[in-house]
């Protein structure tokens, strides 16, 4: 009859085996049958024989044992099934969860009466009421702590504020092809569309704003923790011994930290060891240690450099002033006949003096003053009422063009 199961039940079988043999055949589908060997005349047999055709010896004994084996292979299977069952199912809801949040958006964001986005910053007043600020646009940069969904088109992510401290997360929902994972640093803008309530690990209820962005991107650390505040490039500044070299290619000064970035070369006749670990600054009569800085993942100049190689690095020291201030970096040679001691930089006030003095210099060319006077003369025409978006994009191509050829 169609659509009816059929199979060959040896009734034979002790009701222990054949309660398992049934439950087997229709809850985890066919039974694995195999030949196994008699014990006693050692030829080829059913594992479903209760005693061998061969020999008639008893395999009553030897089924019940695989019975038992076999429940335990069906608790397996059935335990291997429920956990696949349990992970389809988070996915699942927090798909579903991040689509509701996401249609169920009813906050328009706010613009002003020329077609611009209207900013808040993002302070504490109102990261605690965001409430009162649905719809203005925030820009936001942190870390990632957790990915929440990704149905893709629409994906979610959690971010901390304040990594160090771990404080101040939102919840971000941004339609980018951007992949990110727990750790990324991102930099985005978007328009606060709601409050989303969780529960924490300590079962307290917090409520969080909910961001909707269009243009998330993955940052650096740099940008996010220890954004640079000023930077000097010197020219040349290089020290050479035996063949061997350390330059200072440029400095950054930031409220987390001081990089310096520096290239070795080793054009000498053996190793060059370089412990940039116990290099230091003096500045104002006070010592700055080298430090580690583990989060950055910074690329680091290696201990030893072999013959022929150039490396670069950044080493990391503690938050200090563009004033001036003494570098020393300890090395030594392969050769001991080499005495290599330290190589020690002046740096500071004078070269970043000199460097604003070159792009002052700038400022005297017929060019730049071209600029300039577009700039002023495009100022004058925005002020007059039939102005519009048009003097705006001039004004900014005119900025650039400015700002540009100053860096340059």
């Amino acid at each position: 009859m169609a659509g009816i199961y059929q199979m060959t039940i040896d009734l034979s079988m002790p009701n222990s085996v054949l309660c398992g043999y049934i439950f087997n055949k229709f809850c985890f589908g066919a039974i694995n049958m195999a030949l196994i060997k008699c014990p006693e005349c050692n030829k080829k047999i059913s594992n479903q024989c209760t005693s061998c055709p061969h020999c008639g010896y008893p395999i009553k004994n030897d089924m019940e044992n695989a019975d038992l084996v076999g429940e335990i292979e069906i608790k397996k299977s059935f335990c291997k099934k429920v956990w696949v069952w349990i992970v389809v199912g988070v996915v699942l809801f927090s798909t579903i969860a991040v689509l509701i949040l996401l249609l169920s958006r009813d906050t328009n964001p706010k613009f002003d009466k020329d077609g611009n986005p209207v900013f808040v910053e993002l302070t504490d007043e109102v990261y605690t009421n965001a409430k009162k600020y649905l719809g203005y646009h925030i820009n936001i940069k942190g870390q990632v702590f957790q990915v929440i969904g990704d149905n893709g088109n629409i994906k979610g992510i959690q971010i901390w504020l304040d990594p160090d401290s771990c404080e101040q997360n939102i919840m971000i929902y941004y339609n980018t092809d951007i992949e990110l994972k727990d750790g990324d640093y991102i930099m985005c803008s978007g328009y606060i569309d709601s409050i989303s309530k969780y529960k924490n690990a300590y079962d307290a209820e917090l409520s969080v704003p909910l961001i909707y962005s269009t243009d998330l991107t993955k940052a650096s650390y740099i940008e996010v923790m220890a954004p640079t505040t000023e930077t000097i490039t010197p020219e040349n500044l290089k020290q050479e011994k035996f063949g061997y070299s350390v330059s200072i290619d440029r400095i950054e000064f930031s409220q987390k930290e001081t990089r310096v970035y520096a290239t070795v070369t080793n054009n000498g006749k053996a190793a060059l060891y370089l412990d940039t670990d116990s290099a230091v600054i003096v500045q104002s009569q006070k010592q700055y240690n080298a430090e580690t800085n583990y989060d950055a993942n910074y690329t680091e100049i290696p201990y030893e450099i072999v013959k022929g190689v150039s490396s670069s690095g950044i080493i990391v020291f503690p938050p200090i002033t563009s004033n001036d201030f003494e570098l020393t970096i300890d090395t030594h040679s392969g050769d001991s006949d080499e005495e290599l001691g330290e190589f020690i930089f002046k740096i500071g006030g004078i070269l970043l003096s000199q460097q604003r003095q070159r792009r002052l210099c700038k400022l005297q060319n017929p060019l730049l003053s071209s600029l300039l006077q577009q700039l002023i003369e495009t100022k004058k025409q925005s002020k007059k009422p039939k102005g519009g978006p048009k003097y705006s994009f001039r004004l900014i191509e005119i900025l650039s063009g400015i700002c540009c050829y100053i860096h340059l």
